[in-house]
């Protein structure tokens, strides 16, 4: 989930309508009922169902052996899925459990310090969190250094002139934003 707790996405006739998604344990969240009837899903489930590319943001370091162990095996198109965090310790966590799954740290803003960081972790991609992060130069230099870049933060208007700039991937919590774009 993208929020760090329950409580803005439970329905309100959920048994469970708020708490830390850190705090709560399976057998709790497993309860809460989503806007619209939904559960939350296990990661595995997700992964069972996915046939998009994927950008998968570990939000707890504490999870990304978890994450990894759940990643293996799965037939993914790595060539345009992600790895993610902000917590540049679960990105260099999972190079060192899976050198080949390819991670985007994400981050606020691009200056040396995520270029270092990005050389580093041997990073697939830019991924920032607003376009107005990714000024034109971003995203020759990541597409001269063998990247993509993936941002965030946009409404349709913003979208088409970032992909016009180059911008190739976006990440949403609405899909409808993107559908049909490539």
């Amino acid at each position: 989930m993208h929020d760090a707790t329950v409580d803005r996405v439970a329905d309100e006739t959920s048994p469970v309508r708020s708490g830390a998604l850190a705090d709560l344990p399976w057998t709790t969240l497993r309860r809460v009922v989503l806007r619209g009837g939904h559960a939350i899903p296990r990661l595995e489930d997700v992964l069972d169902t996915v046939t998009v590319p994927i950008m998968l943001e570990i939000k707890a370091p504490a999870a990304t052996d978890l994450v990894v162990a759940a990643l293996r095996g799965r037939e993914i198109d790595w060539e345009l899925s992600r790895v993610s965090s902000f917590r540049a310790e679960a990105v260099a966590r999972v190079k060192e459990l899976a050198p080949h799954l390819p991670v985007a740290p994400i981050s606020d803003t691009v200056d040396d310090d995520y270029w270092a960081l990005l050389d580093e972790l041997d990073a697939a991609s830019v991924s920032t969190v607003h376009w107005s992060s990714v000024p034109a130069a971003v995203v020759d230099r990541a597409h001269a250094s063998g990247r993509t870049v993936i941002t965030g933060g946009l409404g349709e208007a913003a979208m088409a002139a970032a992909q016009a700039a180059g911008v190739d991937g976006f990440c949403t919590d609405d899909p409808r934003i993107v559908a049909g774009r490539r």
